[in-house]
């Protein structure tokens, strides 16, 4: 059933491993702010119109993420400041985001790609993104780091065993194959942590019964409603299906535990190195824009991003975190990631990309 299972969904971990060395420092250039607003560079960049391309809905995550940053950049920015939401952007998201600002030329920095990780990263691994869309991860350069976030590993409130991690494993140990993960089937992130989470307690995947059911509102639903007995989520999905009942929490990835949540252990507590598997929200551009407006379009996000407004409005998320990282950070997380993903998928066979 799991390898069935995984054939659903093996195409559609969503978009992008980044890996570029330009950008990640300024050279010369020193910020100048005239009257609240960041000056263009010499060679006069910015001088049109800067879009976010969110290769997503509106409502998605990575939708309001631009549209608060949108929010919070504009009294900064010398040109307007804009989103654009690509629905039509599926089997690989941010990568195809990616190969369409290539095509139209929009290699100076005028357009930068929301893009989330670790669920992201595994799309170099798990697709040949060459022959898919026509670029690859060496295509590509991070502008910021914005935020890490948690996921929770959640049960039916209902089900036969304890709600307790350790209950959970016991009773896949003594059942194989008949516990039933609601896996994402239209992104990933969230299956390389619950795969990552099974991985260090001894459960190979074919231990599982992975049903691919769509989102994680979907996930959370379905678990809710106990359609399935387990899940992984981001944490705002899971939150009124918590806050009535339905669900319990069992673990979340991390080395703190949250305030709203004693109770629960994190990855940490449970003996995984480092938290566990990170998932985090960074914006991108293609590796073709000079370093010098790269820098420019850092500083204008970072600005923005450290405004008290704009970090009150993320930190509404429970379990999120602004965490912001230059070019040269991000890469670095991007390849401790990428470590962490590569094994995951090795395990789970869909490992395709191995270099």
């Amino acid at each position: 059933m799991l390898k069935a299972s995984l054939a659903r969904y093996v195409f559609l971990f969503s978009a992008a491993l980044a890996v570029s060395t330009a950008a990640s420092a300024q050279g010369s250039w020193t910020p100048e702010y005239k009257d609240g607003v960041l000056q263009p560079l010499a060679d006069g960049f910015p001088n049109q119109e800067i879009t976010i391309l969110v290769p997503d809905r509106p409502t998605a995550s990575d939708g309001i993420l631009a549209t608060q940053m949108i929010e919070a950049a504009k009294p900064f920015s010398p040109v307007p400041l804009r989103t654009e939401f690509r629905q039509d952007f599926q089997a690989v998201p941010a990568w195809e985001a990616l190969a369409y600002i290539k095509r139209e030329g929009n290699e100076d920095g005028y357009v930068v790609i929301t893009f989330s990780h670790a669920g992201s990263l595994a799309d170099t691994m798990a697709v040949d993104l060459k022959s898919v869309v026509g670029v690859t991860r060496d295509d590509m350069q991070p502008v910021i780091g914005l935020e890490i976030s948690r996921w929770f590993l959640t049960q039916c409130a209902t089900v036969a065993w304890e709600p307790t991690i350790e209950a959970l494993v016991a009773q896949i140990k003594a059942n194989p194959g008949k516990v039933r993960y609601m896996a994402q089937g239209a992104g990933g992130g969230v299956d390389l942590g619950f795969f990552s989470f099974m991985k260090h307690f001894g459960i190979s995947a074919d231990q599982v019964d992975a049903i691919p059911i769509g989102g994680t509102v979907e996930q959370a639903t379905a678990t809710a409603a106990c359609e399935g007995d387990v899940t992984v989520t981001t944490v705002d999905p899971i939150m009124p299906h918590l806050q009535n009942g339905r669900v319990k929490l069992l673990m979340m990835n991390g080395i703190d535990r949250l305030p709203e949540f004693p109770d629960v252990p994190t990855a940490a507590d449970l003996g995984m190195a480092g938290g566990g598997l990170r998932s985090g929200k960074e914006f991108i551009t293609s590796k073709n824009v000079p370093a010098e407006h790269v820098a420019w379009l850092h500083e204008l996000f970072k600005k923005a991003a450290s405004e008290p407004s704009y970090v009150e409005k993320r930190k509404k998320i429970p379990g999120l975190l602004v965490e912001i990282r230059n070019p040269a950070d991000t890469e670095k997380l991007f390849d401790e990631t990428v470590t962490q993903v590569r094994d995951v998928l090795d395990q789970l066979g869909l490992l395709v990309v191995k270099d």
